[in-house]
């Protein structure tokens, strides 16, 4: 009975420890794990979301490869190019912010999983502004520059360079004036025509004095060009004349013209007329012959 009280204190100095043994050793192991969690890995590469990223390092148990196990839809797209039998080049592409351990994706050719000693932490970051989401094309279109639209700028100025002497060709040909259609050269009749045009006005009125006077001079250098004498002195137009009044061709039609201009008779008129007609025949034919006499000389000068 002595020992029962001795007994009881060890009983429960024994429940005691059971009880707080197990609560304290929780509480140690969530200290280590805290511990543990709360351990800065390095980064060793940075990139932004969408685009690659690199890292090189060695690994000399096996060659790497990239796993098979990567689809486009996966957060990290991961490559791997060889540079030496020991040093590789790994890239990466990141869909989703955060950071990742390449190790997961990567593994040894024999298909086992490769081991490093360290964790190979990338980080993706994004360049979106704060709560934007993921939507890339959500963003505004950047404003116009002269560095990223030098392609639009140079087609522009090429294309004024071609159009700006195009509409100053066009404008010179719309102002310019059509060149005026020459007017016809117009011959002046020759003396036996106008001798004839007061003839038939003869026939239909009675010519004034000045018509007179012009009907007998006209009819006197005709007649002088006819014979080939064409002085000029005052003499030898008298003496021309007094010939003229001679010619067995000429004399008639002048003396004709002559009695009907000076004296006032019906019969003398209408003689002198038909005197007059038969010098136009002569007048017409001489004409046509001198024509075709000109017809070969002039095409043989051309």
């Amino acid at each position: 009975m002595k020992h029962l009280p001795l007994l009881r204190c060890c009983i429960l100095v024994a429940s005691a420890s059971l009880l707080t043994g197990p609560s304290s050793a929780s509480a140690a192991s969530r200290q280590s794990q805290n511990a543990t969690y709360n351990v800065t890995v390095p980064v060793l590469s940075r990139a932004a979301r969408g685009t690659t990223g690199t890292l090189e390092i060695s690994y000399d148990a096996a060659p790497l490869r990239a796993k098979a196990t990567s689809d486009l839809t996966a957060p990290l797209l991961v490559r791997v190019s060889e540079l030496t039998p020991t040093r590789y080049r790994i890239e990466y592409m990141g869909l989703v912010s955060g950071a990742y351990d390449l190790a997961p994706h990567l593994e040894q050719i024999d298909g086992r999983a490769a081991k490093f000693a360290t964790p190979l932490t990338v980080e993706i970051f994004t360049q979106l502004p704060p709560n934007h989401g993921t939507d890339v094309f959500g963003l505004s279109a950047p404003s116009f520059g002269i560095r990223g639209s030098y392609r639009t700028l140079l087609l522009a100025a090429g294309a004024i360079w071609v159009l700006v002497p195009i509409a100053v060709f066009a404008v010179r040909f719309a102002r310019r004036t059509p060149s005026p259609t020459p007017s016809p050269v117009l011959r002046e009749p020759s003396l036996s025509e106008r001798l004839f045009v007061i003839v038939d006005e003869a026939r239909t009125r009675e010519l004034t004095v000045d018509e007179r006077g012009q009907l007998e001079l006209l009819l006197l250098q005709t007649l002088r060009n006819a014979t080939g004498n064409t002085l000029a002195s005052p003499a030898a137009l008298a003496e021309a004349t007094a010939s003229l009044r001679r010619d067995p061709t000429h004399g008639p039609v002048l003396q004709a013209v002559e009695r009907w201009l000076h004296a006032e008779n019906a019969g003398e008129a209408q003689r002198a007329l038909a005197s007059l007609d038969a010098l136009r025949a002569t007048q017409a034919g001489r004409d046509a012959v001198l024509q075709q006499d000109a017809s070969p000389s002039s095409e043989r000068t051309r």
